[in-house]
């Protein structure tokens, strides 16, 4: 039992290094839509295309406005973080499910994003 125990270990580490030498950020690339809308939240994203370099463009509603949002992304695997020109970073916890469902959380407030 010990040494079926060593090895799922030593798989799980062997995929979090491969992972992690990979980059996350490869994750997210595409296009994202999130699903379902959420009610009554004051700032949302709507969508969200993340490209290979880093950079992202987004549509987003912050109090029935509708925001465009261009700038630099960083996800790590736990975390997701938006930074765009004139405006602080935006920081979310964040999990990517099989590459195709992305949850986020800021404060309260909690999207599901899908793969487009």
């Amino acid at each position: 039992m010990t040494s079926r125990r060593i090895e799922t270990t030593g798989l799980f580490m062997t995929v979090v290094v491969a992972l992690a030498g990979t980059g996350c950020n490869s994750m997210l690339v595409g296009n994202w839509k999130t699903e379902p809308v959420p009610e009554n939240a004051p700032f949302y994203i709507i969508q969200a295309e993340f490209n290979p370099d880093g950079l992202y463009q987004a549509t987003a509603n912050k109090d029935g406005e509708i925001l465009s949002l261009r700038g630099v992304y960083d996800f790590n695997g736990f975390g997701l973080t938006l930074r765009s020109a004139g405006r602080p970073p935006r920081s979310y916890r964040a999990s990517c499910w099989f590459g195709r469902i992305l949850k986020l959380r800021h404060g309260e407030s909690k999207l599901t994003m899908r793969k487009q």
